[in-house]
């Protein structure tokens, strides 16, 4: 009978359990719904055509890659994106030294150095990573144009525990693990070569920063990341001997990384380095173009997109970089990475806005500039690129103002003046005057700002092009957060200077100045490629109003500001001054690689505490909207008009935002629908039957689609194209775009829209009508490991480049999610953290790349970020509304960084602007399981705030390529996921089966256990 009795306890616990299981797996399923059908490939809705569907022609974004019957040519298409791939890396990648090295002689002979040669970097890991792509080898590019030492490269092949800088899945190894000199095979390594090529190579990736200190020291020198390793110093070491010894003829050095290594070692005798190229994480086939670079085939273009550090002990921005404990609480939420906090203390003097200002003000003999040797600060300015032949540039007549576009045009004559073809960028820098008022309003202005660029054609030895280059008159204004509390311009002289650079461009301006070398000057300026733009009033009008909208200008982040943020307590910001380089300049580690402790400190108070908070609701009596009207108006009919000119040939005129039929449109939808609709986000948009709305699939990608063109191919309704192929090539990846450094290396506008053209038709033919992406995040520094996703240290390059992506991407009917939105420039930590700044270092280094995203390339939506803004969380401070909307016009919806509840609010997110999160917020498949369902009555300004999200969703999609294959006689209906099924059956099933085995096991052993009892009551 004890047997028995164990068994039937056991047998009750057992079936409890698994209905417990199932139970579970259920709500977990059903929390995550969209992904669950996304990954099993399954429709959760079903488009119904009437008879008359295929008279319409609902190709609305066609791709140009098919044949003359109109079916799909995917071979072409990837044949295309390989060929941009490859002619992006080609112009972006940097000739930072050549001593007569390059380009070589086709046939050289060439030996391959690094464990790195072999583990090239294409790209950097994360959400951006397209993991299973194709790429060219560094020796399958270099084989068929010369001799390489395929000894050499096969003993790197053979040794995997010289792995070099890698990733493990999303996770970063923060290991060089090169292979040291005297490890590697004694005849290979030393045989006879016109070249030895070293590949120095770091990897980054998201979720991690890259180690500044701390790191191991037996792999990295100082425990530093971007510096040369021991293992590294001693093959270059020994390069220099065999170079000397004659057995090798030049030492070329490839920087294959999107995050700047030091570069203390290019200049260094001791290594006899010849020639550097800074060649980025190149993608699927940018390997070739390194190819075609070091034979001559190319001859380099790429100008850098950030400044190169001599030593990064020198930038300023270390002394506050990473993540700090407040002293007390602010928040605990997420784990407590919400306690943490990181002050833009730098303001705006980030990259060349410090490295050019103070070597100015050091040439002027500016008061207070302290200590300042340029030559040991940068080694390369932003702006810097050597070229195979030499140009010469000059003004061609006077800057000429159109009072109309408030635009200055500036005519600058190229002319090649070396001896092989090749293109030039012409880079305009302005000053403006930095005056009595800037010092005490604290508007900080740097030396010099990169305003306008252009690249040539590709011109012959002798020959000349005329480039023309509009100035927006709007660069002459800073913001004054502190005293006019909007864009001022401030009488005086300002400057243009044609510059190859911005540190020539600086020099110039010195010249025209009068200073020469004996004043300190690194290098004699040209006063002839400098213009005097006088100023004579004060303005603090003209950029006050929104030139996009008409909407006042005026602060929108003193809460971001700790000076001015009203919970600061006794807390507060010293900003770096060119007022006060010695005063207020701090560094974060010294010359033994000690992390010093100069970061602001913040004590945190109650008011913090209390804004941290998700703000809680109070009941209003707004009225709300209508809901389920039957209207009988498809999303479809609020895509476009069709009109008739005078010639009678129609033509489509889109839809306005503002157009009063929306109105009409957004009464048809449901309170379920709209609750639905705004509480999953993950990787796509819903399907909202009650106005034909389709299901659409946005994913990730910052440089790019990163998943195979089949996937999730029951989500979308517009991949005609692809799944119309039957060559069995529908599970291939699309190439993996070079890293965004990289493109906007390339300062050219017209082949990078060109280049996003060939995203978006990679997005069409997959199936994405949106992508997150790009990544305008700022270069705050060397150290962020998602860099290979953001452009430059530069807002204004950022901006134009990633505006003529956009452009490109959007033209195929992808709409983009611009990310992440706002000063998001770290990644350990990043969420929750307290991100604090003043308002012109936001406006002018930091949300100018958006601006330019949206204004120029019509962004429709963006990406808020993990991090807070102060204390709130980004996508509830209201820069969205306020400002992306108010002032740059934006007309799609925002969407959260992967969505976390522990501090991120729906209703809060709503109510400021940010329409959806990415990640479900649902705790079950129906509307009543979100959060907002509990606002169904009483709430009457979020509900009006839900409606306009929804209505931003449904503009953005019916303008995109997700309505392809959609006409007047579509109707989108839901369906249930046959494993939404499985699971319901299962539940009943078991609970049925579970319930009465429990209940049977219970019943038997009460009577076992009473039975028992009585026995021993006998007894």
């Amino acid at each position: 009978m004890k047997i028995l009795y164990k068994i039937t306890r056991i047998f009750a616990n057992i079936f409890a359990v698994i209905f417990g299981v199932v139970f579970v797996v259920s709500i977990i399923a059903n929390e995550n719904a969209s992904a669950v059908s996304g990954a099993l490939n399954t429709k959760t809705y079903e488009k119904i055509e009437d008879e008359f569907a295929w008279l319409e022609d609902s190709m609305y974004y066609p791709t140009d890659y098919v044949d003359e019957s109109g079916n799909g040519q995917f071979t072409a298409l990837k044949a295309a994106t390989d060929e941009l791939c490859r002619q992006v890396v080609a112009e972006g990648i940097v000739l930072l030294k050549n001593e007569n090295a390059l380009p070589l002689q086709k046939g050289a002979s060439v030996n391959l150095y690094s464990s790195s040669s072999v583990n090239f970097v294409y790209a950097g890991s994360g959400s951006s990573a397209n993991t299973h792509a194709s790429y060219v080898s560094l020796y399958d590019a270099l084989k068929d144009k010369f001799s390489v030492n395929k000894e050499l490269w096969d003993w790197y092949a053979a040794h995997p525990e010289y792995s070099g800088t890698r990733a493990n899945g999303q996770d970063v190894i923060p290991d060089i693990n090169d292979a040291p000199w005297n490890d590697i095979d004694t005849s290979s390594k030393s045989k006879k070569a016109d070249a030895a090529i070293f590949v120095l190579s770091r990897y980054g990736g998201e979720g991690e920063d890259l180690i500044s200190y701390g790191g191991n020291t037996s792999d990295m020198t100082q425990g530093d990341y971007l510096q040369l390793s021991p293992n590294e110093i001693s093959v270059l070491e020994n390069l220099k001997k065999l170079k000397d010894e004659g057995t090798v003829g030049k030492i070329i050095v490839l920087m294959n990384s999107a995050n700047q290594v030091q570069c203390d070692f290019a200049d260094d005798a001791k290594y006899g380095i010849d020639a550097l190229l800074w060649v980025g994480e190149v993608g699927s086939t940018g390997t070739k173009a390194i190819a075609d670079i070091l034979d001559g085939t190319v001859n380099p273009s790429g100008k850098l997109s950030d400044t190169f550090w001599k030593e990064h002990r020198y930038n300023p921005v270390y002394a506050n970089w990473g993540a700090y404990e407040y002293n007390g609480t602010v928040s605990t939420a997420n784990s407590g990475k919400s306690n943490t906090y990181v002050v833009y203390q730098e303001g705006i003097y980030n990259g060349y806005f410090y490295t050019e200002t103070r070597y100015e003000d050091a040439v002027l003999g500016r008061d207070g500039v302290g200590e300042y040797c340029y030559e040991d600060v940068v080694s390369y300015p932003f702006g810097y690129g050597k070229s195979y032949t030499t140009f010469e540039k000059s003004l061609a007549g006077t800057p000429v103002y159109d009072e109309q576009t408030d635009e200055y045009i500036l005519t600058v004559e190229v002319q090649n003046t070396g001896s092989v073809a090749g293109k030039e960028v012409v880079e305009i820098y302005l000053q403006k005057p930095y005056t009595y008022y800037d010092a005490a309003n604290g508007v900080e202005k740097a030396s010099v700002e990169l305003v306008g660029f252009a690249k040539t054609k590709t011109l012959a030895a002798g020959e000349k092009e005329e480039v023309l280059i509009s100035v927006d008159g709007k660069s002459f204004a800073s913001y004054d957060a502190n005293g006019a509390g909007t864009y001022v311009v401030e009488p005086g002289t300002y400057y243009f200077s044609i510059g190859g650079d911005a540190h020539e461009a600086v020099n110039n301006i010195l010249a025209a100045k009068g200073k020469t070398v004996a004043d300190g000057m690194t290098e004699k300026g040209d006063a002839s490629l400098v213009y005097e733009i006088e100023k004579d009033a004060f303005d603090n009008a003209t950029y006050s109003v929104s030139g996009v909208t008409g909407n006042a200008i005026v602060n929108q982040f003193d809460n971001v500001d700790l000076n001015k943020y009203d919970g600061r307590g006794t807390n507060g910001v010293a900003y770096i001054s060119r007022n006060d380089w010695a005063g207020t300049v701090k560094y974060g580690f010294d010359e033994n690689h000690t992390r010093l402790t100069n970061n602001v400190k913040i004590v945190a108070t109650d008011q913090m505490a209390k804004d941290a908070q998700i703000q809680t609701l109070t009941p209003d009596d707004t009225p709300y909207p209508t809901y389920g009207a039957q209207n009988g108006l498809t999303l479809l009919t609020l895509r476009a008009d069709i009109v008739v000119d005078e010639n009678g040939e129609q033509a489509e005129t889109p839809i306005a935002y503002d157009d009063e039929r929306w109105e009409k449109l957004l009464d048809q939808l449901t309170w379920d629908e709209t609750v639905m609709l705004l509480s999953d986000g993950l990787r796509n948009t819903g399907a909202v039957t009650s106005v034909s709305k389709p299901a659409t699939l946005d994913h990730n990608g910052a440089m790019g689609p990163v998943e195979s063109f089949n996937y999730s191919s029951n989500v979308a309704t517009n991949r005609y194209y692809f799944l119309s192929v039957a060559d069995g090539t529908q599970n291939e990846y699309p190439t993996q775009n070079p890293c965004d450094a990289l493109v906007a290396s390339t300062y050219n506008t017209e082949l990078i829209e060109q280049y996003g053209q060939g995203i978006g038709e990679s997005c069409l033919w997959g199936g994405y009508s949106g992508l997150y992406g790009p990544g305008v995040n700022i270069h705050r520094g060397a150290y962020c490991g998602r860099a290979f996703e953001y452009y430059s240290e530069d807002a204004f390059l950022s901006g134009k480049i990633s505006a003529a992506e956009i452009r490109g991407i959007q033209s195929k009917g992808c709409y983009v999610y611009v990310k992440h939105a706002l000063l998001n420039e770290i990644e350990t930590n990043r969420e929750g953290i307290s991100t604090w700044a003043n308002e012109q270092t936001i406006r002018e280094s930091y949300l100018k790349a958006f601006e330019l995203a949206i204004e120029e390339g019509g962004a429709y939506n963006v990406m808020t970020s993990f991090n807070r803004l102060g204390v709130v969380w980004s996508g509830a401070q209201g820069f969205v509304d306020n400002v992306l909307r108010g002032e740059f016009g934006m007309r799609g919806f925002a969407i959260s960084d992967f969505w976390q509840g522990s501090y991120m609010s729906l209703a809060n997110g709503i109510l400021n602007g940010n329409d959806l999160p990415d990640g479900s917020a649902m705790s079950g498949a129906s509307a009543s399981s979100s959060p907002l369902y509990a606002y169904k009555t009483g709430y009457g300004e979020l509900a009006q705030a839900m409606r306009e999200s929804a209505h931003r969703i449904l503009y953005t999609v019916v303008h995109s390529n997700a309505m392809n294959g959609i006409s007047s006689g579509v109707k989108i209906v839901n369906v249930t996921p046959w494993w939404q099924e499985v699971l319901f059956e299962m539940q009943i099933e078991m609970g049925v089966i579970c319930g009465i085995f429990t209940v049977a096991s219970l019943a038997l052993y009460i009577l076992l256990h009473c039975k028992k009892s009585r026995e021993a009551e006998k007894s």
